[in-house]
């Protein structure tokens, strides 16, 4: 009705700002393309009367479109030329959201250090203007900044920083993704029930606004958690859900994404033929848009299939190519998957020289992560509780014949795990040569022992025993489980 009354009065400048602001309607239901049609023409009107500050604000607009269809590059040319103009104009709070714009487009494109510094400007000016619903979405971005490089505690900390701002403002829509956010760090830190709860909150409010797109990302990490807990038909509904909405909104970095979460839901009912579809398609659109951290997980998880299926040579490839591009991208988590899974590659190859190379990089990238959390030890154990890395690392030792070196590691793994537990549960300090010195690389026993003492680690086949002696001599027990429940019976 106010467009119309616009166009009859001949008021061209508010006609333009009409089509931008129902831009803004259909962006805000997920309408991506028809958000667009309504931006391009409120820009081409706002040019022609003169108006750079709305013309500034058209640009921006118009990559926030682009990025949710998934062009990314595209979205980063729009953002800079609105930075341009705000910074023209000197309006502040503009230059501060368009800062964070850019930021998003860099983290859309995997480049997460780029789009950390681009969110600290940003954050700074909006502080500065005193727009609050700014200040708590830079925070929301700060948060996803930081967890995809592996810093999970600063992560947590922004997103909580960012959830309490957005309340107050009473921006329903931030909230919303918000909650979703926070769920991503939560199920980063294995606390999966958490984060379902998160996510649950953040679908409700995605549905109560008419966000499309905000309901498709939530079903999408919806189905991951409760995949996690063992609820997989619900998990599989949600994938696919999650899918349908990508494809009705046109978003399609989402649709790439649901095609991975598809694909490993293939993987892990072993109809791997159907997996590499799903990750090959994936793949495709991750490169299209130029997702770098997409790209680089969906290698990865293509060269898991492919060593399940005993193409150690393709497994190996997609797996340095995943190595390669997390390493770029500064994402320590999927260096970490990436380094485990060259190791059981090369283990499945049988070059466990080299697996084990590989599975000790794993743990140092781990420990990385892990020092990081700092004071909260459970969020530590829930961390260190996802992965079997120290575990499958001393039963490859054992393989090489590495009798010591593997009570070493299955020790230190499980020093730190208790360590972790004591200072949870009772605030216990830990002996200095338990709680420091852990890793680099993997310790050694050096010194004697004053008395005998026995170690036992079980692997899924055996029940494993070392015996130390004074002197330092030592003895190991080797027994396969099936011969154990033989004798107990």
């Amino acid at each position: 009705m106010g467009l119309s009354i616009f166009k009859e009065t001949g008021n061209r400048d508010s006609v333009g700002k009409a089509y931008v602001n129902l831009g803004n309607a259909y962006y805000s239901l997920g309408e991506f393309k028809k958000a667009l049609e309504f931006y391009q023409m409120g820009l081409g009107i706002v040019k022609e009367t003169g108006d750079r500050d709305s013309v500034g604000k058209a640009y921006v607009n118009l990559g926030n479109a682009y990025r949710s269809l998934g062009e990314f590059k595209k979205a980063l040319e729009f953002y800079q030329m609105g930075l341009g103009i705000a910074k023209e104009t000197g309006n502040r709070d503009s230059v501060g959201n368009a800062y964070v714009n850019l930021g998003n487009a860099y983290d859309s494109l995997g480049e997460f250090k780029k789009a950390l510094e681009l969110y600290q400007m940003g954050l700074g000016i909006v502080k500065e203007t005193g727009n609050r619903n700014s200040v708590g979405m830079a925070n929301v971005n700060l948060g996803n900044a930081y967890l995809s490089l592996g810093e999970f505690k600063k992560a947590l900390e922004f997103y909580q920083m960012g959830l309490g701002i957005v309340k107050e403002t009473g921006n329903r829509d931030s909230v919303g993704k918000a909650y979703v956010n926070l769920g991503n760090a939560y199920r980063s830190l294995g606390e999966f029930k958490k984060a379902l709860e998160f996510y649950q909150m953040g679908l409700g409010i995605a549905k109560e606004t008419g966000n499309r797109d905000s309901v498709g990302k939530a079903y999408g990490n919806l189905g991951v958690a409760y995949w996690a807990l063992g609820v997989r038909e619900k998990a599989s509904d949600y994938f696919r859900e999650s899918l349908r909405v990508a494809k009705e909104t046109e978003n399609k970095d989402l649709e790439g994404t649901a095609y991975g979460l598809l694909g490993g839901e293939c993987h892990l009912l072993g109809d791997s033929k159907n997996a590499i579809e799903f990750y090959q398609q994936c793949l495709s659109i991750a490169k299209a848009t130029g997702n770098k951290d997409l790209e680089g997980n969906t290698d990865g998880k293509l060269g898991v299939t492919y060593v399940w299926l005993g193409d150690f040579k393709k497994g190996i490839e997609f797996q340095k190519q995943c190595l390669s591009i997390a390493k770029k991208t500064g994402n320590k988590s999927s260096q970490m998957c990436a380094f485990e899974n060259l190791g059981h590659a090369y283990w499945f190859f049988g070059d466990l020289s080299r697996a084990e190379e590989f599975l000790k990089s794993s743990i140092n990238r781990m420990e990385e992560m892990r020092v990081l959390l700092q004071e909260k030890d459970e969020w530590k154990i829930s961390f260190r509780n996802q992965f079997k890395t120290h575990h499958n690392l001393w039963y490859l030792q054992l393989q090489q014949g590495k009798i010591m070196e593997a009570l070493s590691t299955a020790e230190q793994g499980r020093a730190q795990a208790l360590v972790d537990l004591m200072k949870c549960q009772f605030g216990a300090q830990s002996p200095r040569s338990l709680s420091e010195g852990l890793p680099e690389g993997i310790y050694t026993f050096s010194g004697d022992t004053s008395s005998p003492t026995i170690f036992i680690a079980e692997s899924d086949e055996s029940v494993n025993l070392w015996l130390l002696l004074k002197g330092k001599k030592w003895y190991f027990s080797q027994q396969k489980l099936s011969q154990t429940l033989e004798n107990l019976t």
